[in-house]
């Protein structure tokens, strides 16, 4: 059992990398979203992270498949934050304390694959919190564990 504020984390990423809103995360989104969180993981560390956690063998992940992954992999909240913080500063190219749309942009297609410029919007809205056209450290933290 996870405490409420942490359970709610996990509904917002959740719905944050369920791009197709299937209500399940294919090997793709988890790859995309993880990258999104300021992770790099590799794509068999992905495929790892699929087969543990896919406990009914279906190649994607439940909300309750995904809580699991949370526990055992995201968790652990000031970890997080220091790699969020550390992610942060290799992906603000200019230096400005602030990512801009293409930044964001340059990061999600690292991992290439096809990002269309409306889920990178989508993408993008959901960590500008102040509409301001630009994710700073906090909204960045805010989005991804609650600060």
């Amino acid at each position: 059992m996870i405490p409420i504020e942490e359970r709610q984390d996990c509904i917002d990423i959740f719905g944050l990398l369920d791009n197709n809103r299937n209500n399940t995360i294919d090997i793709k989104e988890l790859g995309t979203g993880l990258r999104t969180l300021g992770l790099n993981p590799s794509m068999s560390e992905i495929k790892s992270m699929m087969e543990k956690f896919d406990n009914d063998r279906t190649n994607t992940l439940t909300f309750d498949e995904f809580i699991e992954l949370y526990i055992n992999s995201l968790s652990n909240k000031s970890k997080r934050e220091e790699e969020i913080r550390e992610q942060f500063r290799k992906m603000d190219k200019n230096g400005d304390g602030k990512l801009s749309c293409e930044e964001l942009k340059e990061l999600l297609m690292e991992g290439n694959e096809a990002f269309s410029d409306e889920e990178l919007k989508m993408v993008f809205e959901e960590f500008d919190k102040n509409n301001d056209g630009n994710i700073d450290i906090s909204e960045l933290l805010e989005a991804l564990i609650g600060n």
